[in-house]
């Protein structure tokens, strides 16, 4: 699954057009719509590699935006409350600490781990919804929680999620080594063009463990004869 997931866009005869566009609009993106485009873009790979289809490319705008722009409030229902309750939970532990003591630091640790491993959990399922959403084009399949767990508890799934988050961190950790270098320049285009490429491998990864999770089954096939009389 590797393989395929790092060699992806190379299926594509648009693929070097793709990275372009996708590292200029990384670059852009404190403008927040570029972001919201690649977000789009991102949403697309993940339904391409449901059914391992060949990489999409960077057209239909305005669609790709509201891709985007959804899946962006996705993201904020998984994660708007568990982050919250982490804030909380520390702001919570050094004032109770302060009052209280050793006790109530205690008890403040202990929600704020409690609001940490809800995260990390949310974070395992999120692609799952993700990928739902990109399947059905609804919002609310992204929430179905019974339809999401069995998925999520599948060893391919599992596979696809932990080599998504290897991808990311090695990634990430040349990105950063880049961006060190220079402030603005072309390590820092290479930089970008890292972490676009590396989105659409992850992508692809999510895509692919859920659909291969969850195969879709084929249509029925219509019938070529003639009724009989």
């Amino acid at each position: 699954m590797i393989t395929e997931a790092l060699t992806y866009l190379r299926r594509s005869d648009s693929a070097v057009r793709t990275v372009l566009i996708g590292t200029v609009l990384s670059f852009l993106s404190f403008l927040v719509i570029p972001a919201f485009l690649v977000a789009g873009y991102t949403v697309r790979v993940v339904r391409a590699a449901l059914t391992d289809d060949e990489p999409p490319v960077f057209d239909e705008w305005r669609n790709l935006f509201t891709d985007g722009l959804k899946a962006f409030l996705i993201g904020v229902g998984y994660f708007a409350i568990p982050v919250v309750f982490v804030v909380v939970a520390v702001g919570a532990d050094l004032v109770v600490a302060n009052v209280s003591g050793l006790a109530g630091g205690i008890l403040g640790a202990i929600l704020a781990v409690v609001g940490i491993v809800l995260v990390l959990a949310l974070w395992y399922v999120f692609p799952v919804g993700l990928a739902r959403f990109a399947r059905t084009g609804r919002m609310g399949s992204a929430f179905q929680f019974s339809e999401i767990r069995p998925v999520a508890l599948t060893s391919t799934y599992a596979v696809a999620w932990l080599l998504a988050l290897v991808v990311g961190v090695a990634a990430g950790s040349v990105s950063n080594l880049l961006f060190d270098l220079s402030l603005l320049g072309v390590q820092v285009l290479l930089g970008l063009a890292i972490t676009f490429y590396a989105g659409v491998v992850t992508a692809y990864l999510y895509g692919r463990g859920v659909g291969e999770a969850t195969p879709i089954e084929p249509a029925p096939e219509e019938p070529t004869g003639r009724p009989a009389a």
